[in-house]
């Protein structure tokens, strides 16, 4: 007997009548739904934004120029005749040491920021006398600078002329006992002293090479923030009684001990090392984006946070945004609107 196949054309037949169904259901839906899918909805305009409040100090990189001397003699303020020499020509000499003896007294060599004008002993106060005691505390004496020639300072003083050869000294730094050297360390070019000639006060012992005298602004930038300006080089700064020229004298001597300077020595080329411009008090700005400004003038600009229209002075960008400082005595908003946001046309 031959059996006869399973009949399927009646679960076919279901299952395509299920999925026309189905099909036409999720057709319908598709022509029926407006809105499209979440994930595919375009992001709407933002209309304000947070702001923040940060530090201004309108730092800039500026090229600088090295201003150096011609040759500077070192010049005695002793008389009499050369008894001693410890150096010559192409010699180096060191503040604190002694470089000769006339009429048999060691003279001393000293460096100071401000160069030394007049005999210093205790009860004396004044600029001079803080350089003198920052040079005692460089070369390890426990002075205290405070501009004041007290018993520390006499103390030391004392100390540091037996170091050099002295018997009983005083406390009393005298102009005749010093020969005053432009840098911590110096190397001749010349020497006039000779064993047995004889020195007058003001002659000149000898010559060392031209010394730093100022640090100038190559050129000076553009659209700077109103204020007292400080000028940083290579980890030193001083605040700028000049507008483009560095001369205090702690600074310039903090300059031209460093290993960057002695590293452009000998260069034939003028050389313009990069150094910082900065707000010597920097201030609070306001951190907007930049389509928070309208009405824009030049520097002049508006915001507005709520309704309330605000005038600002553009000071500059970072990261993206732009830096405002508010004008009068206005609080800084928390928020301002942006792009279509902005509903007022002005400020003024």
């Amino acid at each position: 007997m031959t059996r006869d196949r399973p009949r399927r054309s009646g679960t076919f037949f279901t299952f395509a009548l299920v999925t026309a169904v189905a099909g036409g259901a999720l057709a319908a839906t598709l022509l029926v739904t407006d809105e499209p899918p979440e994930a595919l909805r375009a992001a709407s305009t933002p209309t304000e934004a947070a702001t923040q409040l940060v530090e201004f100090d309108d730092r800039r990189s500026v090229e600088v120029s090295l201003a150096v001397s011609d040759e500077t003699p070192l010049t005695v303020s002793a008389s009499g005749v050369v008894t001693a020499l410890s150096t010559s020509a192409g010699g180096t000499i060191t503040s604190g040491s002694s470089p000769l003896e006339v009429a048999g007294l060691p003279l001393l060599a000293l460096h100071t920021g401000i160069p030394l004008h007049r005999d210093l002993s205790q009860g004396m106060r004044g600029s001079d006398v803080r350089s003198l005691q920052e040079e005692l505390a460089r070369l390890g004496y426990a002075v205290t600078p405070d501009g004041s020639y007290g018993p520390g300072t006499s103390r030391a003083v004392r100390q540091l002329k037996e170091s050099v050869g002295l018997s009983r000294p005083d406390s009393t730094l005298a102009l005749t006992g010093v020969v005053w050297l432009p840098a911590e360390s110096v190397t001749t070019t010349g020497w006039d002293a000779t064993l047995g000639s004889t020195l007058a006060a003001g002659d000149p012992c000898g010559t060392v090479p031209g010394q730093l005298t100022a640090v100038t602004l190559a050129s000076a930038p553009v659209s700077l923030t109103p204020g007292e300006r400080t000028l940083t080089l290579w980890g030193h700064s001083t605040r700028l009684a000049d507008p483009v020229r560095a001369t205090a004298p702690e600074f310039i001597a903090a300059i031209a001990s460093t290993s960057d300077y002695a590293g452009l020595q000998g260069e034939e080329e003028p050389q313009h090392p990069v150094a910082t411009l900065s707000l010597t008090e920097p201030f609070s700005a306001l951190k907007v984006p930049p389509t928070a400004l309208f009405a824009i003038d030049g520097d002049d600009a508006c915001i507005q946070s709520g309704d309330t229209p605000i005038r600002v002075t553009v000071l500059g960008a970072a990261l993206g945004s732009t830096l405002v400082g508010l004008v009068g005595d206005t609080a800084p908003p928390p928020t301002v609107r942006v792009g279509p946001g902005i509903t007022a046309a002005g400020c003024r």
